[in-house]
């Protein structure tokens, strides 16, 4: 198996905001086609409200970028990573994301081992990426986004939208990119979603 794989794939969060967008973003807006995965680069200022932008640095977790992913209804995502292996079997890239959904709420998103080191090219963002095919996959964990939520990204995954609505993705992106799962799910405890309730069963 690869050798980065954890058993530790998703964190469900509850943060002390309700919506992360301006009251002037129109998520349909940002793409042109619907009948494909679609994926933009924006940027924080462009979509965020700039409490949830303070907050985040108020934790020392200031915000670099938004991945903003469109997912058309009833399809599949390849299975990838946000990044791409190396020639010696070494991940390079994003390690997580706190992602926010949008739209369509009947999906599950997966995470997979493999064997194979998948393959690497550049996608038609003109990113280095690595994908994998299903059948060199075996499925590890899967969770369906209705809260917010950190996910490992340098872990093979895809997503799959279950209904006939579109799904949109927020997807934000931490300015210090060294940052691991790990590291920001620490630095997200108190937040986390069923934390108050072990509070209260201590």
């Amino acid at each position: 198996m690869l050798h980065f794989q954890k058993n530790d794939y998703f964190t469900k969060l509850r943060f002390p905001f309700d919506n992360i967008l301006k009251k002037d973003v129109v998520l349909d807006d940002y793409f042109d086609r619907h009948d494909t995965w679609g994926l933009k680069f924006i940027n924080i200022d462009d979509m965020i409200n700039h409490e949830v932008k303070d907050f985040f640095s108020s934790i020392d977790l200031p915000l670099r970028t938004i991945y903003f992913m469109y997912g058309p209804a009833n399809e599949s995502l390849i299975i990838h990573v946000d990044g791409y292996i190396d020639e010696n079997g070494s991940y390079q890239g994003m390690l997580c994301g706190l992602n926010f959904i949008f739209g369509s709420t009947s999906h599950v998103m997966r995470w997979y081992s493999s064997k194979s080191y998948g393959e690497t090219s550049v996608n038609k963002e003109g990113l280095k990426r690595t994908k994998w095919n299903v059948a060199d996959c075996v499925l590890e964990k899967e969770t369906t986004l209705v809260t917010p939520t950190l996910v490992r990204t340098d872990v093979p995954h895809n997503v799959i939208n279950l209904s006939d609505q579109k799904r949109f993705c927020v997807s934000l992106r931490f300015s210090n990119q060294s940052l691991t799962y790990e590291d920001v799910k620490d630095r997200l405890g108190r937040w986390i979603f069923w934390s108050k309730y072990i509070d209260i069963i201590r």
